[in-house]
This record gives structure tokens, sequence and C-alpha cells, in this order.
């Protein structure tokens, strides 16, 4: 049986990762303050900081975050892209 799980390796190694890589738990937080509602360990990459160094410096930010996922087969974790 294989399950979806997050993959951290296609955050950290994406583009973007330097500019706006954190976890999800900081992202979260901006919105609903000291809640730690997430895994400490899923990194993601900050949407909204994205948003705001793009050409447009889009005010109102479409979306907060991306996590990577994968697939856990019970032995080794799939990529997914």
């Amino acid at each position: 049986m294989e399950i979806a799980v997050y993959d951290n390796d296609i955050i950290t190694q994406h583009d973007f990762y330097n500019l706006c890589g954190t976890t999800l738990n900081e992202v979260s937080n901006k919105d609903y303050p000291s809640t730690n509602y997430f895994n400490p360990e899923i990194m993601c990459l900050d949407m909204d900081t994205y948003e705001r160094m793009t050409p447009n410096n889009q005010p109102y930010s479409t979306m907060d975050a991306v996590i990577g996922m994968g697939i856990w087969n019970g032995i080794h974790l799939k990529h997914k892209q």
C-alpha cells in the first residue's frame, strides 16, 4: 500500500528555496500566531514572500505555501513533482 507523505528534498532542491524556503509552521504562524499546527520538520516555499519579490510586487498574496509530496510504499520514498 502506498501513502502520500511530505518530501522535503523537493523543496530544499528547488530553485526558489534560497529565496523563500522556510517551514510550514512558520508560514502558518503568520496567520495563526503560536499555534504550531504542523509537523515542524515540514519544509515549504513561502509564496507570500516570493510574490512580494516578483516584478509586479503582488500586494494580494494568492497562496501561502508549497510543500513537496512523495509516495511512501513502506520501503522507500518515490519523489513526485
